[in-house]
């Protein structure tokens, strides 16, 4: 069959498309995009509530930002995780590939192995090496996506449509209103690449640290070596990437090392200490730029590691992350914007979907934005013992604002900037996205939208999954 062909303007800056009809691969009630960590909670959630769901990834496995980009670490507490997020922990500690503690460092392999388990076994379809290149709206809903794969240009129809891409794609191509970093300057956390060094005599670390306390963070989060449990996370070695940053062998913004892993006395560890700034994960160009700066920064610390650090001396590099570590990008405009006053004051709300706690105090941020994360300035990581104060969000940052038959779930929702610093980490995106799920697949039930859900019915279904909210008193 002859195509209409592509035009190339006579100016050279632009291409016309020729207009043709797609198929429809598939018509689900509920369609989840992005199979990270939030798009595994919310296809879970949406399918045991009784939906035919199905999960698009551009990748070849799921868990996104646990497994592809490596960081492989809940810095949050076990009694306080609930739902699909503590059932997915539960299935790697049964198979050692997780351990409780302080902190839960986990296998990313465990976790891609556990999550599609349970994704099969609840019945959710899959649609892997699966690239969303719009939105397919119809007087102000969105209807579904059109993607991209190995078999061509397709359409997939929903009645209701999760965006869990973490970026708010689908949100922004359905015309959603979104903001972009920082409010005043759209400036966004710094980007990483991990990577895993190995074998590493753990035990050398651990005499280390104990003969100098002073440079290793006060917080006890973020100071845990626990190596009967295989338990690592270590913020720390202040003076030693001090001596690398003075004599030009590490990035000038590298201000301390941040470890973690499953490991005893010898063990591989994740390096989670790259940090790239001024680089917009919206825009491929400045992906690539920081992609390219990530793997100088890997370089220059894998040669530093084995030369100066304790326990580093045999170490070699086993692997870098298949993604970049993408902290903040862009977040929707949606019926209400979470504030750091709301969680400072741990206020609850009438349509409460999740109650959560993060490691955080108003005024405090981590990742910021202009730098010196870890710098003997930041009081963060050299000063501070924080607490762990419990929040509430509403349903109605998952809504965009003018646009009906979506919702968001991840780190894309509706918060500002500092609220953002609470909201964004695993546990607390894979219990948002849980209630995502149930509420696409209820909506879906009744023939409603999201926002026209009956909140009394939906809190129902959330205690009938164990979904964990308060609501005001």
């Amino acid at each position: 069959m002859q195509r209409a062909p592509y035009r190339i303007q006579p100016d050279g800056r632009r291409v016309t498309e020729p207009q043709r009809e797609l198929p429809v691969a598939r018509r689900v009630e509920v369609l989840v995009v992005g199979g990270g960590t939030a798009g595994v909670a919310a296809a879970l959630a949406a399918a045991r509530a009784g939906a035919d769901t199905l999960l698009i990834e551009r990748s070849g496995y799921v868990g996104g930002t646990g497994t592809g980009a490596l960081m492989s670490l809940y810095s949050y507490p076990y009694e306080h995780i609930h739902g699909i997020c503590r059932e997915l922990i539960n299935g790697m500690v049964d198979q050692g590939g997780a351990a409780l503690g302080l902190v839960i460092p986990f296998d990313p392999e465990c976790f891609k192995q556990v999550a599609l388990a349970k994704l099969t076994a609840a019945g959710v379809g899959l649609m892997l090496y699966t690239w969303t290149a719009d939105a397919i709206v119809e007087a102000g809903r969105v209807r579904g996506v059109v993607v991209e794969g190995k078999s061509g240009r397709q359409a997939l129809l929903a009645d209701v449509v999760i965006d869990a891409s973490g970026d708010a794609d689908v949100a922004a191509r359905a015309g959603a209103r979104c903001v972009v970093g920082r409010e005043q300057d759209r400036k966004m956390r710094p980007m990483t690449v991990l990577f895993k060094m190995g074998p590493v005599d753990v035990q050398r670390i651990a005499t280390y640290r104990a003969e100098h306390p002073e440079e290793f963070a006060p917080d006890p989060g973020h100071n845990v070596l626990e190596l009967e449990r295989r338990i690592v996370r270590l913020d720390g070695f202040f003076s030693i990437m001090k001596q690398g940053r003075e004599r030009g062998q590490i990035d000038p913004n590298i201000h301390y090392l941040r470890l973690h892993g499953l490991a005893g006395p010898q063990g591989n560890l994740y390096v989670n200490s790259v940090r790239v700034y001024g680089v917009d994960g919206t825009r491929s160009e400045d992906l690539t730029r920081a992609q390219q700066e990530g793997m100088r920064q890997v370089s220059q610390l894998v040669r530093f590691l084995r030369a100066a650090v304790p326990g580093f001396a045999r170490a070699e590099l086993l692997e870098t992350a298949a993604s970049m570590g993408v902290r903040e990008t862009r977040r929707i405009v949606g019926d209400y914007t979470l504030t750091i006053e709301d969680c400072g004051s741990h206020r609850r709300f009438p349509d409460a979907i999740i109650s959560a706690v993060a490691h955080m105090v108003p005024g405090v941020e981590i990742h910021n934005p202009d730098g010196n994360e870890g710098a003997p300035e930041d009081p963060y990581l050299r000063e501070l013992v924080l607490p762990f104060n419990e929040f509430s969000i509403p349903l109605r940052c998952l809504l965009p604002q003018s646009l009906e038959g979506m919702l968001v779930a991840g780190r894309c929702l509706s918060a500002t900037h500092e609220a953002d610093g609470w909201t964004r980490g695993q546990v607390v995106v894979m219990h948002t996205a849980e209630a995502a799920g149930i509420a696409a697949a209820l909506a879906a039930r009744q023939g409603v939208t999201p926002r026209r859900l009956d909140i009394s019915a939906l809190h129902a279904e959330l205690r009938t999954a164990g979904v964990r909210f308060f609501l005001p008193e």
